[in-house]
């Protein structure tokens, strides 16, 4: 029985979905056994590949020609910046505060990620026996996939708070473990990273599109300094990933930015990677009905009127708003992240049936010239230079021990990509540390939107009941009826997700979550 179990685990583990460029092509899984795998390099290529492209999961990175799916980039539709604009896609019970744990979305997030766990817990334990592999290059790739093992444990810790941590692979006898407390998650995340972005395995620029590097290390774990609130380390983790020479920088255009054009750009630190378009193994989170753009999810007015116009001003005090264009004279970030009825789509203005309630739709990431816009190249980016330049600001704001031109300056730096002016420019001088804080959250909501971060930012600063049910009943839920569903009213619970009862049925160790009890 055991070895029956070892083959159906080794047939799963490497079936993979898609690929991503040219390192991910691989040959066909299903002659796979135990006593033919992990013989040559040829098997550890394929291994690894497996592991990258359980990131393309339409439960994780989305890489479905489906737009139903969803996956972490949705979590935005339960934040004040998006909802779930087609009722019926993985995500929308969640949008309007209706999930369970027995929806589909919220199963589909814990499967995702312990699909990637498994594959990678199967990876670290055998990839030592292929010896044709010189070591250096095994340590290599061990490496990489404990970052994504860590990464698939850091979306867990965040979304379902505590979980079970597995870190080998495991038979049926072993198949039933408690959760683990939050705090032990986080701990292992940190060890882990700490680990591999402190040893010599990681290069310093990836060996291929979409591989892991040593910036990618070290950014993911001032991320998860910054979510623990370990603010000294947060700082001194991101002035690590900014001191290494010549690799990141902000020069590429908000507008070419996230489309193929601009996927060559030196602030991308780590990407799921995607082949095509018109390969059939491309990205579909951001794919659209032509000429409509982008339907799986709108967004809300009150993130579009936290982008400023080009003084450095909102709307609601700048000189520079014009009334019948908001596009005029506003931060190029606007432009590059929504749809309004006075952009341009494909090159033409979007017509009257092609807009929705909000007003806004959703343009980044939207690639726009591919004729198959549910299998495009599109990568999507899990972290860019600009968040760890942001993260080491608030550290060092959070932490109290900072000097207010060295955080100035962090922001300038991102505001002067996008060409907008600085902070002693608009805020001036002399800001406290309130303010100082006030004017970070605001620029990582301006930069990062769409990017799946918001949830994780509102609920670390403890402000996701105001942000995200106050905020939104105030600003935009009683002005839009199509949007009158959402019944995240008073809902604390809904900042931690419900473990999903299917794993309860099958996992009689595990306790549900006291808000879901």
């Amino acid at each position: 029985m055991k070895k029956t179990i070892t083959f159906l685990l080794y047939f799963s583990v490497f079936m993979i979905s898609g690929c991503s460029k040219d390192f991910l092509n691989e040959s066909n899984p299903n002659t796979l056994s135990e006593e033919t795998f992990w013989q040559t390099p040829a098997d550890v290529d394929r291994a690894l590949a497996g592991c990258y492209s359980a990131l393309q999961n339409n439960q994780m990175y989305n890489g479905s020609a489906n737009y139903t799916t969803a996956g972490l980039i949705r979590l935005d539709i339960i934040t004040d910046d998006s909802y779930a604009n087609n009722q019926g896609i993985d995500g929308g019970a969640v949008a309007r505060g209706e999930h369970s744990p027995t929806d589909g979305y919220v199963n589909g997030l814990w499967t995702g990620c312990y699909r990637l766990i498994a594959r990678c817990n199967v990876f670290l334990e055998n990839v030592d026996r292929v010896t044709s592999v010189p070591e250096a290059s095994r340590n290599t790739m061990k490496a990489e996939v404990r970052f994504l093992r860590a990464l698939a444990y850091q979306n867990l810790a965040m979304i379902f708070r505590d979980v079970p941590l597995i870190t080998k692979t495991q038979t049926l006898a072993e198949s039933k473990v408690p959760k683990n407390l939050n705090s032990e998650i986080n701990a292992f995340i940190i060890s882990e990273l700490k680990d591999i972005s402190s040893s010599a395995d990681l290069p310093i620029t990836a060996t291929a599109v979409g591989r892991v590097e040593k910036g990618a290390a070290l950014a993911l774990l001032a991320r998860q300094y910054l979510y623990v609130k370990d603010y000294p380390n947060a700082a001194a983790t991101a002035k690590t990933v900014m001191d290494i020479p010549n690799r990141y920088d902000l020069k590429t255009p908000d507008s070419t930015l996230f489309k193929l054009a601009g996927e060559s750009s030196k602030e991308i630190i780590f990407r799921v990677a995607y082949a095509g378009p018109s390969l059939g193994v491309g990205s579909g989170y951001a794919g659209y009905f032509s000429p409509a753009p982008p339907v799986g999810y709108v967004a809300l007015p009150n993130l579009a009127n936290e982008f400023y116009f080009k003084d450095g001003k909102p709307k609601s005090t700048s000189a520079l708003y014009v009334p019948s264009n908001e596009l005029t004279n506003r931060d190029p970030r606007f432009d590059a992240t929504f749809l309004t009825s006075k952009s341009l789509f494909r090159g033409k203005p979007l017509t009257a049936n092609n807009l929705v309630p909000t007003g806004y739709r959703v343009r980044k990431f939207t690639e726009e010239t591919s004729i198959v816009n549910f299998d495009s190249g599109q990568d999507f980016y899990v972290i860019r230079y600009p968040e760890v330049l942001l993260t080491r600001a608030e550290a060092l704001v959070e932490s109290g021990s900072y000097t207010e031109s060295e955080v100035d300056g962090l922001i300038d730096k991102v505001r002067a990509r996008a060409t907008m002016p600085t902070v002693e420019a608009v805020e001036g001088t002399n800001l406290s540390q309130a303010q100082l804080r006030a004017i970070i959250r605001h620029e990582r909501r301006v930069e990062l939107a769409f990017e799946g971060l918001r949830f994780y930012d509102l609920k670390r600063w403890g402000i996701y009941e105001q942000e995200a049910v106050t905020k939104y009943l105030a600003v935009d839920k009683a002005a839009i009826p199509g949007l009158q569903g959402r019944l995240l009213i008073g809902e604390v619970k809904h900042s931690v997700f419900p473990i999903p009862q299917r794993e309860l049925d099958a996992n009689n160790a595990l306790v549900q979550a006291d808000e879901w009890k």
